[in-house]
């Protein structure tokens, strides 16, 4: 596994220097329209849990107007998700100012040092800003029910060796499989023990992150939908 900024990993895959790429849809939807011979296999997050979450004062996303906005990247992943949010409420890109805080913890820490007046955050950061008394003034989902927000890809040529289209297979096998072993109620401590091992979090957020997933919203992972009998 690499890791990579959204711009950095979409060339990283169609330059050939990875062979499944995980991101969020809009970059690679972009990179698709300028010509890049990349295609997706198959959705990962069909919605995006992201809450923009901000210090209690503010009080609405009206009151955002004339602030600054922490995101990721001001033209894909969740920049893109803060203006489709802004604009579902009124509020135009001359509106507000959004910056560029690094990932999902650097955006919380500028907002905690007041860098920023609000963040866009996924879990477990806005389970732990909200445990800390900071306000979601809205989720991206109230928004958009439903958004094909990460997903897998893979160069078009890269797909003609019959050896890759065997592991692509087998990738999405494991994929569905990890998500059927997470779904099972006898996995759920061992799944947030996991939780707490690889997020940096505490038991009691990995727990609510636990419950947003298996529980709350159990389709969210979309990984076999595009398979009719999963094996």
């Amino acid at each position: 596994i690499t890791t990579f900024q959204t711009n950095e990993a979409v060339a990283a895959l169609v330059s050939g220097s990875l062979d499944v790429l995980m991101c969020p849809t809009d970059g690679c939807v972009t990179a698709v329209s300028k010509g890049a011979q990349i295609r997706q296999v198959n959705d990962f997050l069909t919605e995006a849990p992201y809450d923009l979450i901000a210090k209690p004062e503010i009080g609405s996303v009206a009151n955002l107007r004339g602030r600054k906005i922490g995101v990721s990247s001001l033209s894909t992943g969740s920049g893109t998700l803060a203006k489709i949010m802004l604009r579902a409420r009124g509020l135009s890109p001359d509106d507000y100012e959004l910056v560029q805080a690094g990932g999902n913890p650097q955006r919380f820490a500028a907002l905690q040092a007041g860098g920023v007046d609000a963040s866009l955050l996924s879990d477990p950061v806005n389970f732990a800003a909200l445990q800390e008394g900071y306000l979601s003034l809205l989720n991206f989902t109230e928004v958009v029910p439903q958004y094909s927000f990460t997903s897998n890809w893979v160069q078009n040529s890269w797909l003609e060796t019959p050896a890759n289209r065997d592991y692509l297979v087998a990738f999405q096998v494991g994929q569905i499989k990890a998500k059927q072993w997470a779904h099972d109620p006898a996995n759920k401590a061992a799944l947030i023990d996991m939780l707490v091992a690889h997020t940096n979090t505490t038991p009691a957020i990995a727990e609510r992150v636990y419950n947003f997933y298996a529980v709350q919203n159990p389709n969210i992972v979309g990984v076999d939908n595009l398979i009719d009998e999963p094996t």
